[in-house]
């Protein structure tokens, strides 16, 4: 297996592996003896895709992975043309902490190949996959970025400027205590050198912005948001619910992400603009956390994409939704959590770094670790979760069979969270009036797992259970194998 057909779509390419090699699958699906057997099993599969995307698949995914000094070898021998040093610095937030403003520095230093060969693209895609793809620029520079080869040891040096707003603290500069890992990667808190900066609050005025560059790379440039103590925080899931990505389909999922340009969901970004001029300030009356919601609004975006594509992402979200910092899925596998349950681990985080400002979580029902742990924060975190809302994706997509879990949603208020079927459903909704929910959608919630063929996983096994024509009439190892090989694909982007 190529090394970057691991970390972009390595995934996928279990769609096709599994479905061909059915013989080999477990006794307990070539052996089933009657239907109640078979109900048995379908009953605990989709628990078994989500142990899969969330413990198991990584572990062969990267079996057959190369390391990068194989990979460099590769490309010398292919006279591969390489850019020069390149970090990727990505968008940040800060909080103040200690009359200073500290901010939570991730990046990677690399340098890539400009002009990928077909056989190196190929090795990216699955088999067969590029002779379906017209080779373009989009499909050239995403690749160029998935090959990229780590730099290890670079110092990394950044300038903060603020430009405009409160405070004056011109220009300042600080270079990282470490320097970059095996991997590339620099993660650092960052404390602002100097004073005049804005102070924690910010008057009560929007996030203020501080302009960041790197030192020894034009393409590091990036933004830390001063995020006062209190306000709205904004956290949002971006493919199939920011932008269309359909990874229920792999080969569309393919063009949409290495082919074509990225498309706004529906009109999302209208949604998000109204939130922007939404005023944060002042009391928030009858929220679902029986709380005051003072301050700005703060979006960040976080996605589990492999920071390699982040450039993309970032470039699309800054020309369709409001500025915000950004969470991507890191590379050191050093650290289990992180790099296992990255969405998670990042939660946490932005939770622990801002205790007193409530959040707003948004994501869709094909991505179920955004669907169970944004309840687990709420219950992690009493009081800071405001407002829940989820995509319910098959009530517009009804090809997607992606199984997802509604049972940790039993346990909150049902004020405080909303499962909605386009943005227009979201239109309207007031945040710092206190609300969660459009009472005229109707959002009948059945606790339990959901999706799949038909309906809810219940109607499936009762289907089973009574010998139904439509289960009687499909091939159930075929169908269980694709599922685990969309599975698989989710994992790269949940």
């Amino acid at each position: 297996m190529a090394p970057l057909q691991a970390l972009a779509f390595g995934a996928l390419a279990l769609t096709s592996s599994l479905v061909q090699a059915a013989p080999d699958l477990p006794p307990a699906l070539d052996k089933r003896q009657n239907l109640n057997d078979l109900s048995s099993l379908i009953q605990d599969f989709p628990k078994s895709i989500q142990d899969s995307i969330n413990n198991g698949i990584f572990s062969d995914i990267f079996t057959n992975v190369p390391d990068d000094a194989r990979k460099a070898r590769d490309m010398v021998g292919n006279g591969a043309q390489m850019s020069e040093l390149e970090i990727l610095t990505l968008p940040a937030y800060a909080n103040y902490t200690n009359n200073r403003w500290n901010a939570y520095i991730h990046g990677q230093a690399y340098t890539r190949p400009l002009d990928p060969s077909n056989e190196q693209i190929q090795r990216i895609l699955p088999s067969g996959q590029l002779s379906q793809i017209q080779r373009n620029d989009m499909l050239t520079n995403f690749t160029s970025h998935l090959l990229l080869l780590p730099q290890e040891g670079v110092t990394i040096t950044l300038n903060f400027k603020q430009t405009g707003g409160q405070g004056n603290g011109g220009e300042q500069s600080v270079t990282l205590p470490r320097k970059s890992d095996s991997r590339g990667e620099f993660n650092e808190w960052v404390q602002l050198p100097g004073n005049g900066w804005p102070a924690a609050g910010n008057g009560g005025g929007p996030v203020a912005k501080v302009d960041v560059t790197t030192e020894g790379s034009d393409v590091g440039n990036s933004t830390v948001y001063l995020v006062p103590e209190e306000g709205m925080t904004i956290v949002s899931d971006i493919d199939d619910i920011l932008r269309v990505t359909k990874i229920w389909d792999p080969p569309e999922g393919i063009l949409n992400t290495f082919a074509r340009p990225y498309e706004p969901w529906m009109n999302m970004p209208d949604v998000y603009a109204a939130w922007e001029k939404q005023s944060a300030q002042g009391t928030a009356q009858g929220s679902a956390s029986s709380t005051s919601v003072t301050g700005p609004y703060h979006f960040h975006y976080l996605t589990t994409t492999p920071e390699q594509a982040s450039r993309f992402y970032m470039s699309f979200i800054y020309a369709n939704y409001p500025l915000g910092s950004f969470t991507t899925r890191p590379l050191n596998f050093s650290n289990i959590a992180e790099t296992l349950s990255p969405r998670e681990t990042a939660l946490r985080r932005i939770f622990q770094t801002f205790p007193k400002r409530k959040f707003v979580l948004v994501g869709d029902t094909t991505n179920n670790d955004a669907v169970s742990n944004y309840p687990k924060m709420a219950q992690e975190f009493p009081g800071s979760v405001h407002c829940i809302l989820i995509r319910n994706v098959s009530a517009t997509e009804p090809d997607n069979i992606i199984p997802y879990n509604t049972q940790p949603y039993e346990r909150l208020k049902r004020e405080s969270y909303m499962f909605f079927n386009t943005p227009d459903d979201l239109m309207g909704i007031n945040f710092q009036q206190g609300e969660c929910r459009n009472n005229s959608v109707r959002d009948n919630v059945e606790f339990g797992w959901q999706g799949g063929p038909g309906g809810t996983w219940r109607d499936w096994i009762r289907q089973a259970q009574n010998g139904g024509e439509s289960l009687a009439s499909r091939s159930v190892v075929g169908w269980s194998a694709l599922c685990a090989g969309v599975a698989g694909l989710a994992l790269m982007w949940l």
